[in-house]
């Protein structure tokens, strides 16, 4: 996971470092959904990768 979102930045900052707390309580918050014997990895991945798009989006397009 920091992986995936310190290459959403580039570098580590301190918008990565809120990325990845948002992404952890987002985590947290939906525990309940995850399905135990599947694959962990996998799925804080996906809540990652939508957590990184929702950001992207809110970022300014820079032309």
């Amino acid at each position: 996971m920091f992986a995936l979102v310190f290459l959403f930045f580039s570098f580590p900052s301190l918008r990565s470092a809120d990325l990845l707390q948002e992404v952890s309580l987002a985590a947290l918050k939906r525990a309940d959904r995850y399905k135990e014997g599947t694959n962990f990895r996998a799925w804080v991945r996906e809540i990652a990768f939508h957590r990184i798009l929702r950001w992207a989006r809110r970022l300014p397009i820079h032309r």
